[in-house]
């Protein structure tokens, strides 16, 4: 399979007769749309003429390159970077803002935000990052709030193109040496509208393995239930065992070849308790921690 860059950025001219010529003589493309996502952006995510100029790129590769060689395209990648979202944004004040409005959607009160990361506030508009490394569990939320923004940008841009075009990210895992971190940052859940491909993860990512691990909807993976998860992960990592990722929404949709599912019984929710007996009933073994 051939990679092809297509060069995508607002101040990129979107002439790519060069890249035309190159995929003629191949049988298996996967495309990079390279849009610059994210450190390459010049304007916060919210300037909706930059947004607009993203979505020209995308209908472009649309009407031209796809109508051609859609027959030959095995992926159309937009985002090539690592899965430490963080490392992927420049600094910029309107995430201040943007990351106190986050954590007032997810904790219910000051005292669940305190009891979750460890960290003192009396009101969420105090919080900012400096805050939230005073504490793992801080450092660890702040993770998510970085792949929350990605993902909620990522969604936007996929809504703009046709379900039809086999969008795909990949993430490089080699900053990360958590691996509850790790599967909590490329939540399939999360980035729902693609494909992901990963390098350097700290563990053996298998998805035709018949070991699974039970990850909850990713609103549910709060600080608390991380110490949990990352016992599990390490019990099977010392094994140097395959296993795959199951997220609470594909649940359902993952018995075919699974043998045994691992999962947190504090994470369970009730309609993943019902799931998951219905996994037993089919014949599967559930082990809880």
């Amino acid at each position: 399979m051939t990679f092809i860059r297509l060069p995508a950025t607002p101040s990129d001219d979107l002439d790519w007769s060069e890249q035309r010529s190159q995929a003629n003589f191949q049988n298996s493309i996967s495309w990079y749309l390279d849009l610059g996502l994210f450190n390459r952006l010049e304007q916060p995510l919210a300037n909706q003429t930059q947004f607009l100029s993203l979505t020209l790129a995308l209908h472009q590769f649309r009407d031209t390159l796809w109508q051609e060689f859609q027959h030959k395209t095995e992926k159309v990648y937009i985002y090539r970077g690592p899965l430490d979202w963080e490392r992927a944004f420049k600094g910029s004040s309107e995430h201040t803002s943007l990351l106190k409005n986050w954590i007032a959607d997810i904790f219910s009160s000051t005292d669940q935000f305190i009891q979750e990361t460890d960290i003192v506030v009396k009101d969420f508009s105090q919080v900012n990052f400096s805050d939230l490394n005073q504490t793992p569990k801080g450092q660890f939320l702040r993770s998510l709030y970085w792949r929350d923004t990605a993902a909620d940008y990522l969604q936007l841009l996929a809504a703009n193109i046709s379900d039809e075009i086999p969008l795909a990210l990949h993430m490089d895992g080699s900053m990360i040496s958590d691996s509850m971190q790790a599967a909590q940052l490329m939540a399939s859940d999360t980035f729902n509208r693609y494909q992901i491909t990963t390098t350097d993860l700290p563990f053996r990512l298998n998805p035709e393995a018949p070991i699974g691990i039970y990850l909850p909807t990713s609103r549910n993976r709060l600080p608390n239930i991380h110490a949990s998860f990352q016992s599990l992960f390490n019990g099977l990592n010392q094994e140097n065992l395959d296993y795959r990722l199951i997220s609470e929404e594909q649940l359902i949709y993952s018995w075919d070849g699974l043998d045994i599912l691992y999962a947190v019984d504090s994470a369970l929710s009730f309609e993943a308790k019902r799931q998951i007996k219905g996994f037993e009933a089919a014949g599967g073994t559930v082990i809880l921690r």
